[in-house]
């Protein structure tokens, strides 16, 4: 995928800056003839990038307006507008014998707008675009080099990869039996909730009918004693017609 090789050219890009600064730092020369063969280095990578944006398939146009600005139209991401060169960087790689083994150069342009806006809405065309401006100087060939030109070696396959992939298998299966576990556990929990529920429902509805049996035995009772209350009140309205009768006979 062209990110990943993005991502292995940047990074080796990046090492190799640190060794070249390490070895510039350890092998001191002569300041004069370093200043001057650093001049000719600069022009000769400008060149080189120069060449390398016209000879992109994506671009359109490409022509110099100032020194160091230039004209750029390009459907490797929508831009059309202007390129100005701001920095250029180049580092010695010693080899292990302490010669120089070449040399690494980045051209560091700008463009009409932060840079950044364009590596977040285009990450991928973007990042492509700013490979081409990442070189390396092959003594042998006296040329810079676009790292975008330089194909990216294979990784080789390890010898344990079976059985890291076996190992990936065993985790993705015990993840799924713990997520599996995980779900049985809250359904459980879910249904000893409802259950319960119902249990308190039931419940409350057998006191609430209890209290209903209950109102009613009341009512019953009541009933009863109003009906035992009535007899005695027509018992006690006989004795007294009784009694009247009798004193009216005597008299």
């Amino acid at each position: 995928m062209p990110s990943i090789h993005l991502f292995l050219r940047l990074g080796a890009c990046v090492l190799l800056v640190l060794l070249g600064n390490q070895a510039r730092a350890d092998q001191p020369g002569d300041t004069a003839a370093a200043q001057s063969t650093e001049a000719a280095d600069r022009q000769s990578l400008l060149q080189a990038w120069e060449k390398e944006q016209k000879n992109d398939p994506l671009t359109i146009t490409f022509e110099q307006t100032a020194p160091g600005v230039y004209h750029l139209k390009t459907t490797r991401f929508p831009y059309d507008g202007t390129v100005r060169v701001t920095s250029m960087v180049i580092h010695s790689m010693p080899s292990a014998s302490g010669d120089s083994a070449g040399k690494y150069g980045v051209v560091e342009p700008t463009l009409d707008q932060d840079n950044a806006k364009y590596a977040s809405q285009y990450p991928e065309s973007f990042g492509e675009w700013q490979a081409r401006n990442y070189f390396h100087y092959s003594p042998a060939l006296k040329a810079w080099t676009s790292n975008a030109d330089t194909p990216v070696t294979p990784v080789p396959t390890s010898r344990f990869s079976p059985f890291l992939s076996f190992q990936l298998l065993l985790g993705g299966f015990a993840l799924l039996f713990i997520a599996l576990a995980i779900l049985r556990v809250r359904e459980w929990r879910a249904v000893q909730k409802r259950f319960k529920q119902a249990e308190k429902m039931e419940k409350r509805a057998e006191e609430s009918q209890q209290r209903v049996i209950e109102s009613r035995e009341r009512a019953l009772q009541a009933y009863a004693l109003q009906e035992k209350n009535h007899e005695l009140f027509l018992e006690q309205t006989r004795l007294l017609r009784e009694i009247l009768d009798t004193l009216k006979q005597k008299s």
